[in-house]
């Protein structure tokens, strides 16, 4: 019995060293910093140069103090370990430098001459206006073939990227859609027709829907004076003299030549016929929308013939106009010579 207790006691004195040193290496790893462990970030100091240059460029210089690596933010919430910002938008920027320890310091600059640049798009045209960055501006819509104005005609139906280029070779993109392109919208009343190039010409697609009427006169009709089944695809119909006034800025009613234009484009005869009316291969979806008369005050032809006014007038005859008429049962496409006061559909083309 009296051999067993030197191993008792030596076994004893094992075990309070092993949770002494446990102990103390557990004070050695948390002691050192703030009571929940993390870093005491009051100690730490970081400090940095900013400078901005061409294009908003952004870079943070001399970056000191606080624990390699460290990452980078312009919006506080995204980090990058690269200390250069491209193309910084135009205002005040919360510059922000995190180390390896989350400890982090910032600084606010004013990004003042940011390029940036705008553009519409209207009847196969784009209007692209730059601003900021450093005059001159070139623009380009391929990126590879640039020019000092900003207006592109006669482009296609298509999606395009707009670029702008300033004097220090800075650059700015806009994208413009196809169907931005194919379409134009009146400013008068908001209203918005798709339209359609067929060789050389630009045209409306729909018939128009300007509402011409006031208080004290009427001008402008629905077929059957029935707006709920005929607005969407007919339009209105109007008089040879209200058809004249009405065009949308940068568009006109079309003369007679411009419709013998469009008929010789797609073919003439019933080929043409095929071609323009809904559904055929011009896209010119032109609409069997019949015509009130002026004189009797009456519709009809709706679903057989579609008429729309020119400029012109018949040679001889003031009281009567030139309209464009398709009628489907015998693929008849003409110019012909209804009284003024009838009532058409109209259709524009683009001003040159």
């Amino acid at each position: 019995m009296e051999n067993q207790k030197p191993t008792v006691f030596t076994f004893f004195k094992r075990t309070v060293s092993f949770f002494a040193l446990a102990l103390a290496t557990l004070c050695w790893v948390g002691c050192g910093d703030d009571d929940d462990g993390e870093f005491d970030c009051t100690t730490t100091s970081i400090s940095f140069d900013l400078s901005v240059g061409d294009c908003s460029d952004l870079e943070l210089d001399n970056v000191s103090g606080g624990t390699a690596p460290y990452q980078f933010s312009i919006d506080g919430t995204n980090f990058q370990p690269d200390a250069a910002f491209s193309n910084v938008a135009t205002g005040s920027v919360t510059v922000t430098v995190r180390d390896a320890n989350n400890c982090t310091n910032t600084e606010v600059v004013t990004i003042t001459d940011n390029l940036s640049l705008e553009a519409t798009a209207d009847a196969f045209t784009i209007t692209a206006e730059a601003s900021g960055g450093t005059a001159p501006y070139e623009y380009s819509v391929d990126n590879t073939n640039f020019q000092t104005s900003g207006t592109f005609e006669g482009l296609m139906g298509q999606d395009y990227t707009v670029r702008v280029r300033d004097a220090h070779g800075c650059s700015a993109n806009v994208s413009i859609t196809s169907a931005a392109l194919t379409s134009t919208t009146d400013a008068r009343d908001g209203q918005t027709y798709q339209v359609v190039r067929i060789g050389d010409q630009v045209w409306f697609a729909e018939n128009f829907n300007l509402n011409t009427n006031t208080a004290d006169s009427t001008s402008s009709w629905y077929y059957d004076d029935d707006q709920v089944t005929n607005e969407a695809r007919y339009g209105r119909l109007y008089t040879w003299f209200v058809a004249q006034l009405i065009a949308p800025q940068g568009w006109k009613l079309p003369s007679g030549d411009d419709y013998q234009a469009l008929i010789d484009a797609t073919g003439g005869g019933a080929t043409s016929v095929n071609a323009l009316l809904v559904g055929g291969n011009s896209g010119f979806e032109f609409e069997l929308g019949g015509r009130r008369s002026g004189t009797f005050d009456t519709f009809g032809l709706i679903e057989s013939t579609g008429f729309a006014w020119t400029s012109d007038e018949e040679m001889g005859k003031p009281s009567d106009g030139v309209s464009f008429a398709i009628r489907e049962a015998d693929d008849l496409i003409e110019l012909g010579s209804p009284e003024k006061v009838n009532g058409l559909s109209v259709r524009f083309i683009k001003m040159d």
